[in-house]
């Protein structure tokens, strides 16, 4: 014998929980628009690198976040110094700066637009903090480094 189901006023509440739970949860990990919209230059420091490295990133080229597959922004420069490290000398038992042969650390700024609230700096869907790190990967090259300068200026 089969019995035909009826909606009833249970279902109907249930429904109600459940709709009012996925709308709380939509609410509270989207990412918030309310702030001033801004162009964010960050600059990340790829360290220990190789000495073509850094003529591998193509100005205005763009860098996405190569874990998330997020769009991060455009290379606006790309600069290179040379890696040291502090080591220890014996003779005189001070630390002294030691360059590393054929290694360069190489910085790329990179501008985006993004949104400037009390709590952070969003870019697209992700947020950028000085000593972040990040994985870059753009036309040509790719890397990690972290954040060692971040600005912004209004659109």
């Amino acid at each position: 014998m089969k019995t035909k189901s009826k909606f009833n006023i249970i279902d109907f509440f249930i429904l109600i929980v459940v709709a009012g739970i996925i709308a709380v949860a939509v609410w509270f990990f989207m990412p918030s628009n309310d702030g001033d919209e801004v162009y964010v230059y960050f600059t990340v420091e790829i360290r220990e690198t190789m000495p073509n490295f850094a003529d591998s990133v193509p100005i205005a080229s763009m860098v996405r976040d190569s874990v998330r597959n997020y769009s991060l922004g455009y290379v606006w420069d790309v600069n290179t110094t040379p890696t040291v490290f502090y080591t220890l000398n014996h003779q005189t038992l001070e630390m002294a700066p030691q360059e590393v042969f054929d290694r360069y650390n190489t910085y790329i700024t990179i501008r985006a637009e993004g949104v400037l609230s009390n709590s952070e700096i969003g870019i697209g869907q992700t947020s950028v903090r000085v000593g972040q790190r990040m994985y870059l990967r753009g036309l040509g090259f790719a890397g990690f480094g972290f954040v060692t300068d971040l600005r912004w200026e209004e659109r």
